[in-house]
């Protein structure tokens, strides 16, 4: 099998899918304590990385939430792993831009669909 759908189709069981929300996100992959030869912060990363890519077929969801957006925290190996992504108002064009990857981030005030314009 390669991903829970196949396994729910082969056997005839739903199986409950698992939803990872992980809150303060930058506290996590800024930690520059050392773990072996690694930081708290780059162990961090691998792992949200890897439970995010390996996790979604095996029914694995993961909400990470950060109020500091920065490259440090929000870097392209964790952006091309999360496909949906939401940002509030930030402080910054550039901030709202880190997140939704967007260039129709420009004047967006409040929470807005970013295909539409419309406020939400």
């Amino acid at each position: 099998m390669t991903s829970i759908t196949d396994l729910e189709q082969s056997t005839g069981q739903r199986l409950k899918r698992i939803v990872l929300i992980v809150d303060e996100f930058a506290l996590l992959t800024t930690d520059t304590t050392r773990v072996g030869k690694q930081t708290v912060g780059t162990w961090s990363k691998l792992l949200m990385t890897r439970i995010a890519s390996l996790g979604r077929s095996s029914g694995v969801s993961i909400c990470i939430a950060t109020q500091m957006v920065k490259k440090e925290v929000i870097d392209s190996m964790i952006s091309a792993n999360f496909e949906h992504r939401i940002a509030f108002s930030c402080a910054t064009w550039r901030e709202s831009n880190l997140v939704v990857q967007s260039s129709e981030v420009g004047g967006v005030r409040g929470f807005q669909h970013i295909q539409t314009g419309r406020e939400l």
